[in-house]
């Protein structure tokens, strides 16, 4: 485990997908301390980070996604079609694709391997979600502003 830059990590990961805003028309707001940093794995956080993403810009048509830090916790929330209640609870279970989910080419596999991933990294998290979107709470127990 490493100190990381979260607002570096975070723009690394939409650079990437920056033609997936364009193509959609979504807006991206994003609120975390230039000289934040938390504890934990660069490669691992980014892949969490990055199906986290993708998915709030897959299931979002309208609207966008806001990234943000709070007290010791990164939010990622979108304008998306949610998550059914009854598919919270098993949303992050190997190959489960919930109720609503309008893409064929869904393999129930992402939420599976973030969950997998932030529980090894020790990293508490929640979904939160409803007919106005979802979203996404990791916690960080070890975190500091550097200046």
């Amino acid at each position: 485990f490493n100190f990381l830059n979260l607002k570096d990590l975070v723009l690394q990961v939409i650079k990437a997908k920056k033609n997936l805003f364009i193509e959609k028309n979504l807006s991206l707001e994003i609120n975390i301390p230039e000289s934040l940093e938390v504890l934990s794995d660069f490669r691992f956080l980014k892949f969490v980070l990055e199906q986290i993403i993708l998915n709030s810009i897959k299931y979002t048509n309208l609207g966008g996604i806001k990234i943000n830090f709070k007290e010791n916790f990164i939010e990622i929330k979108d304008t998306g079609i949610g998550i059914k209640k009854q598919d919270l609870d098993r949303i992050t279970d190997f190959g489960y694709r919930g109720e609503n989910n309008p893409l064929a080419s869904s393999t129930g596999l992402g939420l599976y391997l973030v969950k997998n991933i932030l529980d090894n990294l020790g990293h508490k998290f929640k979904i939160l979600s409803n007919e106005d979107g979802t979203n996404f709470i990791i916690y960080f127990e070890t975190y500091k502003n550097v200046r």
